[in-house]
């Protein structure tokens, strides 16, 4: 269909479809990058193809392919693996571990 015989309602659509899953979906990535580390949020962002699989399953009936379940799996074990790793590395140490390491800066109660 050519550009010249869209009719109103058609650029309505096209109008729509541009803000609501490109405009908004970044300034709603732009806000959240406020709230979350660069690093974290790029690796979030890579479930979008994901979820586009599933609502493409679930709402018009489309069947993937096994590769593609696989790399789904992939995706989501990253993003599950990055999560892990950063709040493991991200846990404050027990009292017990703090005084234990050499050159300790706690002080303990005398």
């Amino acid at each position: 269909m050519a550009v010249r015989t869209l009719d109103g309602a058609a650029w309505a659509l096209l109008l729509v479809l541009a803000l609501g899953s490109t405009a908004i979906a970044y300034a709603i990535y732009g806000l959240a990058l406020r709230h979350t580390p660069a690093t974290l949020a790029s690796v979030a962002a890579l479930v979008e193809p994901v979820i586009a699989s599933v609502l493409a399953w679930y709402a018009l009936g489309e069947r993937l392919a096994p590769i593609g379940l696989l790399g789904g799996a992939l995706v989501l074990g990253g993003i599950a693996g990055t999560y892990v790793l950063r709040m493991q590395a991200s846990r404050a140490p027990t009292l017990d571990e703090a005084a234990s390491a050499p050159y300790s800066t706690v002080r303990r109660r005398a």
